[in-house]
């Protein structure tokens, strides 16, 4: 072993880029990213366009080299133009932030585009937002629909999910609400959290169209929101606790709902505090607990929050002059 890794030195010192390449790797799973990014370099400055993607990484990250953001854009510049296509989409993302470079939408757009083109799913799901929200280029939801396509077709759940919210929206398409409850089927088996989540919504309101019902099912609610609650997701806390505050498909349970509610709120979500507020206030009667809850909520932008405590201020002037 010792051997063959001071062989690897030997060619890397001649100037065999592969030999770089495979020496910054190690050297970065060992924690030294000084040599890491030497080695790389070295490789990178030979016009190997993985090396010089990685250059750019490290000079994003700050990692082995001083973090200069100008550094870095170059070196995802040179590795673009040789069609690489992590680099094409850490350019776009470069162009699109003002990152390195004054931000350019359009130059974003054209350079997630090449790696798209490359069959780079982060860029084709990226395509696919820009164009539904007319980002860099006109907004069209068809073409949108096109890019998320792409991605799906090859097992991105992201792209799944997306997809799915223009299907269910009839938005670039024909409203099919059937189409969105598989794709987002199709993402939760990769265990993607909004899937699940989405899922849940689908079965707690059940779903009647033309083409397509889904009886509604609080029990299969109340197991995706779990699903997607176990993993620490905000929205799901809160739908679950609804679930458990008015005991729908789950024994009523005003402790796991408040629960649920404050690890959803942990994460800075108005919807948990507007939720925490409404229990204070109607299970357990604790106006100045609920007036807390619903402080934030409208902090947070949630205008019903702001009418709640307008009505709670009016009950108790105590706390109407903190309001």
């Amino acid at each position: 072993m010792e051997n063959t890794y001071y062989d690897l030195i030997l060619e890397a010192e001649m100037g065999d880029t592969e030999a770089q390449l495979v020496l910054s790797l190690l050297y970065e799973q060992d924690g030294n990213y000084t040599e890491a990014a030497k080695w790389c370099e070295m490789a990178a400055r030979q016009g190997d366009p993985d090396a010089q993607n990685r250059m750019g990484i490290y000079y994003a990250s700050g990692q082995g080299v001083e973090q200069d953001d100008a550094k870095s854009f170059y070196w995802y510049s040179e590795a673009a133009d040789r069609k690489n296509s992590a680099a094409q989409c850490n350019l776009g993302y470069c162009w699109l932030n003002g990152i390195g470079v004054e931000a350019s939408p359009e130059n974003a757009f054209y350079w997630y585009e090449q790696a798209a083109l490359l069959g780079d799913s982060q860029a084709q799901i990226q395509l696919g937002y820009l164009c539904s929200h007319g980002i860099g280029t006109t907004q069209d939801y068809a073409a949108a629909i096109r890019w998320y396509q792409m991605a799906a077709d090859v097992g991105d759940a992201d792209a799944m999910v997306d997809l799915g919210l223009l299907y269910d929206e009839g938005l670039g398409a024909e409203k099919d609400c059937g189409k969105a409850f598989r794709l987002w089927e199709q993402a939760a088996e990769l265990g993607h959290v909004q899937a699940l989540n989405n899922l849940g919504c689908c079965y707690e309101n059940g779903i009647q169209t033309d083409t397509f019902v889904l009886p509604q099912d609080y029990k299969k609610a109340a197991s995706y929101y779990d699903r997607a609650a176990s993993q620490g997701d905000a929205v799901a806390c809160v739908n679950l606790g609804c679930l458990y505050e008015k005991g729908l498909g789950v024994e009523q349970d005003m402790g796991k709902a408040a629960r649920l509610y404050r690890k959803a709120a942990r994460q800075g979500d108005a919807e948990a505090y507007f939720c925490l507020g409404c229990l204070y206030e109607k299970h357990y009667h604790d106006v100045s607990e609920a007036i807390r809850w619903y402080r934030q909520a409208a902090q947070a932008g949630h205008e019903k929050a702001e009418e709640c405590l307008r009505l709670l201020a009016g009950q108790n002037p105590a706390e109407e002059s903190a309001l």
